[in-house]
């Protein structure tokens, strides 16, 4: 378990002109989305709704889903919490490499997860050996789809599979979908579809990523187990959620083409990233999402930051070390800075 818990967009301290260690939608803030919070403020000057009703209403109709299976969160990381705090864990298993959040919920409980390490020989995708280490019965397994710093997703029938082996062994299923909506295949993929016949499934997303509102923080989650959710409520700060935050993912749920319009901007400009970097002579792993792994034995990340750009480096996921490092996948003007830049220090080192 990893003794601290950096991520990426750590720039106030740094002078960075280009930050690629934060994967958001390179479109930036929704219109819809900058309308809402702009025109009418009154959501500032009352106390916001607790049960998040709107917030709730518009992510039901969205998902085709029953208002009661969602609970609403200060970003996908509190709801992390909660469901460590209302599950009560023992034991858990977590992929590695992964997200650290998921380490650092369990970690608060005093739970030290096994991990199932992805191997770099099938490019860290998930594979059918995860089914063994659930036959072990562990409380609690977390899955990111698509994976955090891979990209990869995970195959529907796979997931599935895995879905059913943790409800023969009462284990929770946590799947984070925080990326999913930048793939092609989303529909295809999300573990929603499993929700209303495996009340042990549970799906966090966040408006964070696809809706490039970090910095609001709202985030939301989905189960048909209606007691599990009732005790995360008991565990929720009150007012946890804000006002500007549930005006924001109201607005942001109507931007339907401006999510297709990102996907399909980042679907280019992975692939030509993914061309020029391996031209470069680094190592990349094949993504779906809208950043990309890199391994090389070279310091890039520094001579980079010295000229304001920061990338994302690895060595603090569980599975990798100080060769690896992710990029984001932005717009082609700033994606053309970065690979330049590369070239030119590459040249050098």
């Amino acid at each position: 378990m990893q003794a601290h818990w950096h991520h990426g967009g750590e720039i106030y301290d740094k002078a960075v002109t280009l930050d690629y260690s934060v994967n958001v939608n390179p479109l930036g803030l929704p219109p819809a989305v900058k309308k809402a919070l702009t025109e009418d403020l009154t959501y500032a000057e009352r106390y916001p709704d607790i049960e998040c009703r709107a917030l709730k209403a518009a992510l039901a109709k969205r998902y085709d889903l029953p208002e009661d299976y969602f609970l609403c969160g200060n970003g996908a990381s509190e709801l992390f919490e909660l469901i460590v705090k209302a599950a009560c864990p023992k034991s858990a298993l977590v992929m590695a490499p992964t997200f650290s959040g998921y380490e650092k919920a369990l970690s608060g409980a005093g739970v030290k997860p096994a991990y199932h390490y992805l191997s770099k020989a099938d490019g860290f995708e998930l594979t059918g050996a995860i089914l063994k280490a659930i036959e072990a019965g562990p409380d609690i397994v977390f899955l990111c789809q698509p994976n955090n710093p891979d990209g990869r997703t995970i195959e529907p029938i796979l997931l599935e599979k895995i879905a059913d082996a943790c409800a023969e062994k009462k284990s929770r299923l946590i799947v984070d979908e925080c990326f999913l909506e930048f793939t092609d295949r989303c529909e295809e993929r999300t573990a929603r579809r499993f929700l209303k016949k495996n009340p042990y499934v549970t799906v966090v997303s966040a408006f964070t990523k696809v809706y490039a509102m970090p910095g609001i923080r709202a985030g939301y989650l989905m189960t048909a187990d209606e007691e599990f959710i009732r005790r995360m409520k008991e565990a929720q700060t009150e007012w946890s959620v804000s006002g500007a935050a549930q005006t924001a993912g109201v607005a942001a749920l109507s931007e339907t083409a401006y999510v297709e319009e990102a996907r399909k901007l980042i679907d280019r400009e992975r692939a030509v990233m993914t061309r020029t970097l391996t031209e470069l002579g680094l190592t990349v792993y094949p993504s779906e999402a809208n950043f990309l792994l890199i391994e090389t034995d070279r310091d890039i990340a520094s001579p980079l930051l010295e000229r304001g750009i920061l990338i994302r480096h690895c060595a603090n996921y569980e599975g990798l070390d100080e060769h690896y490092f992710r990029v984001a996948v932005k717009k082609p003007e700033e994606n053309r800075v970065l690979l330049e830049t590369l070239r030119e220090i590459l040249r050098v080192l």
